[in-house]
This record gives C-alpha cells, sequence and structure tokens, in this order.
C-alpha cells in the first residue's frame, strides 16, 4: 500500500511538472527594478533594457502568469508610470517621469488602512497644469520624480474626497483621505480571495464573513480554507489531522486570544507550510492573522457565552488593550463555570482470573452510572507588555490562573458475573484544585544581510491537590490524595539567515524541561520524582522559486527521562521534506515525507503501582524502548474563482515498534494490572476532500469534506477498522443578520496505543445571528432532536481483560448557547494586533 501510494504521488508530480506555464511570479511591495532584474536575470535570452536609477522608486505587488518576457514584464510594472515596448527582440523599459527632486508620501483613509491605486497628481501652482503624477501601491505609498518645487499634490481615490496640498518640502508625509458619504451603484470589482504566494497560501476573508464571526475560530470557519479543519469542539487541524498553530500578526496566540480577536480588523489570513521565518518557532503549519493596530489609544472587548437546557455553562471575559507610540499593553480577565449532571462512563469489564484451585475463569465486571454530579470554576488573569520597532520586537507575558472542582462524584451500581445474587453499589469522588503562575518572553531580531533570530523563554509553576475516593459494598475502599509541585521550561532559540531571494537557512535550538514532584497519601503511600528533559537541534533549508517551493529539515532531539532513581535517555532522530508545486496562483500540488522517532511519557515509564479498583491496577515500564514512525502525503488545492475552491488529499501513517498498553495477571491472577510494552505496528491511511461552493456573490456559502480512515494493529491484539467520517456545512448571510448549519458524522477511530476504537455520535449544531457596528449577538441550537446521554462507544479486546465503556455525556445533547460580544475602540487605528489570553498551567504527572 505504501509502495503504491508512492508511486502515483511520483507519476502526478512528473505529469504535473510536464504542465508547467513558461513565467510565472508573484511579487510583494517588490522594488520595481528589482523585480525586473530577477526577469532579466532568469531569462538571459531576452535582453531587457532599462535604467535603474529612475525605477528605484517604484514597488509592484503583480502576480505574474505569462507566456513570454514581454509580457511578464508589462504585467510587473502595472500602474506605474512606465513605458515598455519591444523592437527587434529588446524589450525597452523607460520611466515617463524624470526630476531633480523626489517627492515622497503615503495615502491612507480614516481609519488608517492604506489605500493602493489612489491617483497622486503634481500640479502648477498658478494655472493648475498637470506636470505629473502617480499611483500608490499597496501600501499607499508613491514616490514622483519632478523638475519643479512650490507645486500643489491633487489626491483622489475612487469613493473618497479629493484633496489639494500645497506642498512646502519633498516629504509630503501621511495624506487622509475622507470616505465619501454616498454609495457607488454600476461597477463591480471582484478581487480574488485566494492566490498561492511563493512562502503561503493567502486568503482575503468577505466584509460579510468578518462582521458575522464573534472570533478568530468562527472566522475559520466560516471561511472553509480547504487546507484545514475546524472541528465542532473548535480545534484547527490541516487534513492530516496534525495541529495547526494560530499566530496573529507573526506572534503566537492561545486560545482566549482567539477568542478576544476583533475580526472586523483581519486583513487578510495567511497559510503557511513549514515556514523558516524564526517568529513561527518551527511550527510546520501556521495560520496567521494579519491584523490591523493601533498608534495610540485602543479598544476594549467584552464577551459572555452562556450554555443551558443539558448542565450549565458560562464563560464571560474582558480583554483590553493600550497602545501608546512603540509599547503596547494587553490585559485578560476571565472566568468559566460549569455545573453539570452528567459526566464519566459505565465500564463493562471482562477480567481472566486464576481462582484458589488454580483455574481460569472469567469474571464480568459491570459497572454502570446512577447518578453523577461535577463543578468546574477557572479564574485566569494575564497582563503582557509589548515593545514594537521596525528591527526589534520585545513581548513579556505574566499570567495567573486558579482552577477548582469542587464537586465531582460519581454513584452507581456494581455487579460481578461470579455472584450473580447480589447487587452492589459504589461510590467515586475526585475533586481538585490548583493554582499556576507562568512567565513567556518574546525577543525578535531583524539585523543587516537577511540575518533574523527569535529567543521565546517560558517557565510555568503549577500547585496542585488533587483527592480520589473509590469506596463500594463489594469491597474496602480506596483513598489516595495526591499533592503535586509540576515545573516546566522551555528555551527555545532561532536563527535565520536569508541566503538571497530564493534561499533561506534556519537553525533551531531548544531545551526544554518538566519536573514533577508527587506525594501520594492514603491507600497507596508512597512519594515519586519525575523528570523529563529534551534537547533539540535543528537545520532548516528553505528553497522558492518560481513554481517550487522546497523545505527540507533534519536533526534530532536528546530526551532523558528519569522516574526516581531510575533513568533513561535516549536520541531521537527526525527528516523531514515538503515540496510544493505551484502550477498557478490558482492551484498547487503537495508532498510531504516525515521520519522521526519518539520516546514514552513520563507516567508510562514508572514502576510504582497503584490501585484503581478491587481487580484492576496500573503501572508503567521503565524499560520502553523508542518508537519509530514515518508519515508521508499528497496533496492537491485548486482555486478556479471566488465561487469554487477544492484540497484533494491521501496519507499514510505508519508506527513501528508501538509503545501499546496491555493488561497482565497481577496477585497470583486474582487482579489484572496494566502495563506497556513495545509491541507491532500500527498504520493509519486516509483519503478525503474539502470543498466549498459559493453563491449569490458569496451570501451564500456550501462546504462538503468526506475522509476515508484505513486503521491496523499488528501484534498483539491485532485488528483492522475502517470508519468513513463527514462534516457538511451552509453558511447564509442577509444584512445585518447570518445563518449557518453545521453537521459533523460521528468520530470513529482507534487509538494508537491499543487496538481499541471509539465510535462517537453525530453532532450538529444551527446558529442564528445579528452584527451591526460592534455588536454581535448570536443563538446556537446543538443536536436539538438528539436523545439519551450515550456520548461514544469505546470497545478494547484483549486476553486478560476487555471492556466497553459507554460514556455519559451532556455534550451530544440538545443544549442551546447564547454569545454576546461588545467592543469599545478609542484612539488612532493602526493595526490590531496579536490579543492576550489566559496562560495555561503546566501538566501533570498524577495518574488517575
Amino acid at each position: 500500500m505504501i509502495r503504491f501510494i508512492t508511486l502515483i504521488m511520483v507519476l502526478t508530480l512528473a505529469t504535473v511538472a510536464s504542465r508547467a506555464e513558461s513565467l510565472s511570479y508573484v511579487f510583494s511591495s517588490t522594488p520595481l527594478a528589482q523585480a525586473l532584474s530577477r526577469i532579466s536575470a532568469e531569462h538571459p535570452e531576452t535582453e531587457i533594457n532599462f535604467i535603474y536609477n529612475e525605477l528605484e522608486s517604484y514597488h509592484t505587488s503583480a502576480n505574474v502568469d505569462a507566456v513570454d518576457v514581454y509580457d511578464a514584464v508589462r504585467q510587473a510594472v502595472g500602474f506605474n508610470p512606465v513605458a515598455v515596448s519591444l523592437h527587434d527582440g529588446v524589450v525597452y523599459v523607460e520611466a515617463l517621469q524624470h526630476g531633480r527632486y523626489l517627492y515622497r508620501g503615503r495615502v491612507q483613509d480614516a481609519a488608517g488602512v492604506p489605500l493602493e491605486g489612489a491617483t497622486v497628481m503634481l500640479l502648477q501652482h498658478r494655472d493648475s497644469t498637470v506636470v505629473t503624477y502617480a499611483v500608490t501601491d499597496d501600501r499607499g505609498g508613491f514616490a514622483i520624480p519632478c523638475d519643479h518645487r512650490d507645486i500643489v499634490a491633487k489626491v483622489s481615490c475612487v469613493g473618497f474626497k479629493t484633496r489639494y496640498i500645497p506642498l512646502k518640502s519633498f516629504n509630503v508625509g501621511i495624506v487622509t483621505l475622507i470616505a465619501l458619504p454616498i454609495s457607488l451603484k454600476g461597477v463591480t470589482v471582484e478581487a480574488d480571495n485566494a492566490s498561492f504566494r511563493t512562502d503561503r497560501t493567502v486568503y482575503l476573508p468577505t466584509s460579510r464573513q468578518k462582521k458575522a464571526a464573534s472570533d478568530a475560530i468562527e472566522l475559520l470557519r466560516s471561511m472553509a480554507i480547504p487546507q484545514i479543519r475546524v472541528s465542532a469542539s473548535g480545534g484547527v487541524s490541516d487534513n492530516f489531522g496534525e495541529p495547526v498553530s494560530i499566530f496573529i500578526n507573526s506572534m503566537p496566540a492561545s486560545a482566549e486570544e482567539q477568542t478576544g480577536l476583533l475580526t472586523a480588523d483581519v486583513r487578510r489570513v495567511e497559510f503557511l507550510e513549514y515556514p523558516a521565518d524564526p517568529r513561527f518557532r518551527g511550527a510546520k503549519k501556521v495560520i496567521n492573522f494579519i491584523v490591523h493596530e493601533y498608534e495610540y489609544g485602543g479598544y476594549t472587548k467584552l464577551t459572555v457565552k452562556e450554555k443551558f437546557l443539558s448542565g450549565f455553562n458560562n464563560d464571560p471575559s474582558v480583554f483590553s488593550k493600550f497602545s501608546y507610540k512603540k509599547m503596547k499593553y494587553d490585559l485578560y480577565v476571565g472566568t468559566s463555570n460549569s455545573d453539570k449532571r452528567h459526566f464519566g462512563s459505565s465500564v463493562t469489564g471482562d477480567y481472566l482470573l486464576t481462582g484458589e484451585d488454580g483455574a481460569e475463569s472469567h469474571v464480568i465486571r459491570d459497572e454502570q452510572i446512577g447518578h453523577a454530579h461535577v463543578k468546574t470554576n477557572s479564574y485566569p488573569v494575564t497582563l503582557r507588555a509589548t515593545y514594537g520597532a521596525d528591527k526589534v520586537t520585545v513581548r513579556n507575558t505574566v499570567g495567573f490562573t486558579h482552577q477548582n472542582t469542587p464537586v465531582k462524584d460519581i454513584t452507581g451500581s456494581l455487579r460481578y458475573s461470579d455472584d450473580t445474587g447480589r447487587g452492589y453499589s459504589y461510590e467515586r469522588s475526585n475533586p481538585d484544585r490548583s493554582n499556576s503562575l507562568n512567565y513567556s518572553g518574546d525577543l525578535y531580531m531583524q539585523f543587516p544581510h537577511g540575518v533574523a533570530f527569535t529567543f521565546g523563554p517560558s517557565f510555568n509553576y503549577s500547585h496542585r491537590n488533587d483527592t480520589y475516593s473509590y469506596s463500594s459494598t463489594a469491597s474496602s475502599a480506596i483513598m489516595r490524595h495526591a499533592r503535586e509541585n509540576a515545573y516546566e521550561f522551555d528555551a527555545p532559540f532561532d536563527f535565520l539567515k536569508k541566503l538571497n531571494d530564493k534561499h533561506m537557512l534556519a537553525f533551531r535550538l531548544e531545551t526544554k524541561g518538566w519536573y514533577y514532584r508527587l506525594n501520594y497519601r492514603g491507600t497507596d503511600n508512597l512519594k515519586q520524582n519525575l523528570d523529563r528533559t529534551v534537547g533539540a537541534a535543528i537545520i532548516h533549508y528553505r528553497f522558492d522559486a518560481q513554481k517550487i517551493s522546497l523545505a527540507i529539515m533534519g536533526g534530532g532531539f536528546y530526551m532523558r527521562h528519569s522516574a526516581d532513581d531510575i533513568a533513561k535517555s535516549y536520541f531521537c532522530p527526525v527528516v523531514d521534506m515538503s515540496i510544493t508545486y505551484r502550477l498557478s496562483t490558482k492551484s498547487a500540488l503537495g508532498l510531504h515525507v516525515n521520519f522521526s522517532q519518539r520516546g514514552s511519557g513520563v507516567t508510562e515509564q514508572s514502576a510504582d503501582i497503584l490501585q484503581s479498583n478491587e481487580l484492576m491496577y496500573i503501572s508503567g515500564n521503565p524499560d520502553l524502548d523508542y518508537t519509530n514512525q514515518m508519515w508521508n502525503n499528497i496533496q492537491y488545492n485548486w482555486f478556479p474563482s471566488n465561487r469554487f475552491s477544492v484540497g484533494v488529499y491521501a496519507s499514510n501513517y505508519t508506527q513501528f515498534n508501538c509503545i501499546k498498553q496491555i493488561y497482565a495477571p497481577y496477585d497470583n491472577g486474582k487482579a489484572v494490572v496494566r502495563n506497556y510494552i513495545n509491541d507491532g505496528r500500527f498504520f493509519d491511511t486516509k483519503i478525503g476532500f474539502n470543498a466549498s461552493l459559493r453563491l449569490f456573490d458569496g451570501a451564500l456559502q456550501l462546504t462538503v469534506a468526506p475522509e476515508q480512515h484505513f486503521y491496523r494493529h499488528t501484534g498483539i491484539d491485532a485488528r483492522s477498522y475502517n470508519p468513513f467520517t463527514c462534516m457538511a456545512g451552509a453558511s447564509l448571510y442577509l444584512g445585518d443578520w447570518y445563518f449557518n448549519g453545521w453537521y459533523y458524522s460521528p468520530t470513529n477511530i482507534m487509538e494508537k496505543s491499543t487496538s481499541a476504537t471509539t465510535r462517537e455520535r453525530n453532532y450538529y449544531m444551527v446558529t442564528a445571528g445579528w452584527s451591526h457596528n460592534m455588536w454581535n449577538v448570536s443563538v446556537t441550537a446543538y443536536n436539538m432532536f438528539n436523545r439519551g446521554w450515550n456520548g461514544g462507544t469505546t470497545v478494547l479486546p484483549g486476553k486478560y481483560y476487555s471492556e466497553r465503556t459507554v460514556a455519559d455525556s451532556n455534550y451530544y445533547r440538545p443544549r442551546i448557547g447564547i454569545s454576546v460580544t461588545y467592543t469599545v475602540g478609542y484612539g488612532r487605528k493602526i493595526n490590531r494586533n496579536n490579543e492576550v489570553g489566559a496562560q495555561e498551567s503546566a501538566s501533570s504527572a498524577i495518574r488517575k
């Protein structure tokens, strides 16, 4: 199967390569002289004559797709006042403007957004005769050579009031145009909402999408980007299931920051694969929101989200940003409270035990939930200060979060197959509380000659108290109180050297550490010190040309685990290659191959034994070895127009020498212990597509994304599983009103660490909302026709232990959600950027 997929990938690439266009360029605010020099250097068979000094002031952001050099030069010149002619096979490029002086400036609207395509004319004072002119570039900038002094600038743009400005200096500065209070009719200009650039795919969200979306995730969901998927719970991944990192203006954004984003400020959304830019911290897949920010002043955003009908959940939060000159200050305060009566699972376990006579027999332990109640509370506070200059960005963030679960109780019935005459009951309780304090910093610096680096240290401390009790009328009680101090640190260093326009070299050095100090009291009295340290060194080479982008990464991770007095260390190499072939600005083919090794976690290596119930114990294996894994995929993305887009993909993941969860006899066969070993292989092959159709000028959007999986486990408990899943959605925009609905078929998966299969229920939601100015109000109905509290069924096969687990959950039950967002803005806006949110606590090593 792997050889077949690889062969198809190679043949597809070869076929596409044979159909390549002859000339294709993508320029982004590139000096015109530099763009023409690149075309000339790459096509020496055609002579291009031009004068550098006369063209240095002009920039181009053209997407060039041409059949010959002459046509490519004409497209690159665009609206610049430059003449292009062809004589006897020689292309002549001549600037139409000459002069001893150079008038420079920038044109923007009242919100500080640059105006591209505005006309700037230089007029004589005495009779308003036009001396010369220019058209602004995508940054709103202009530079006009002229021999005259003491003249008048006439600045005009469609939809804005024309301004006349007497010029006393060659530095015109910023010219702000005021929008006309009328609506233009009869002219429709449609820009491309998606295009492939040399190193990224750029998407332009429509005004309807930005107006209706209340946060970053909802905007991504409504945009239906064919290279990514947004789950029902709001998780973002690529089509292959790998996580996608979210950034705002090239800075990492937490989940709370994404919630606080004001979508009206989003200029564009970029999807990057294997970027070399050190600001992206080595992330493989990136969504980068480019948003406006403030020159001074700021805004405050208040958000309230409530869900009720099947349990209660509320999430109010306040985010406030204030900017003054080069400093920005962000404050986030939130709370999350939930109260529900359905959680946990009913478990039917089949134990193969040994009796007093030495004979083996199966004992069925049937644990059914009767009543459950859980309350959770979280109170995060985060403060951040950012200094931003042209070449330097410094950011410091501190956060504190208090979390507690005062109630987490389950009661139910308990039966045994070897004691059918009696029924038992059980009670389980697991309240906990924690306090977390963290710090994170970011330093980004640019140097001459294409050199840049980032340093992003972080530290997290969490203190937890976890109390677990289990009792039944069939056995003695289990009591355990765990106190934990958890420490985490991360110190990544990224360095970039841009060799030239096509070649980039990046280095990443990183060290990370997790340290857990645990103290168990009760049925199991023990102390544990669990440590894990990782050091990484990665070299990243990237090549970007007209049609091809190539990213190659190689290096490795040094890992050291220690559990009390037992320590183990090993080196895990990683090799990663990705190639993207752009057929045009509307279609691209990508191929990715990865080989790496993975070690086990600290809890999987702990040799201590803890009791879970009267027949089950849990432990770990300090002798676990690393596992090899290989992953390759191919994808094709096509955007023929703003009305249709599609991404088609196939992938194969293989894990060798798996870290597998097993069950074995314990206490002379009177019980079973859960442990881990290295065994067998795991395969996950899938194919699918992600397509969207937009009708009625984008007022109606339809999306569908089916996917077929092929799972297989070898070795102990060998098994195959081939589930099909599908996601579908529709969005309708009517003025200030918007409506959308999403359907997610049951999620069916096979776990990597076991051959257990899980089938969850279908999930669907319908939203009606209203958005006007700074208000956004919506009501969402979830799963209104679902019945019962079944949240999914997991089946685990095995010799000494097998089980069937049915989750008790309100997640798939009918619910009503209400979301209200209000934003108050103040000051002068340039850009809204990078909102701060609640910070994460350190991970936990407490076993349950």
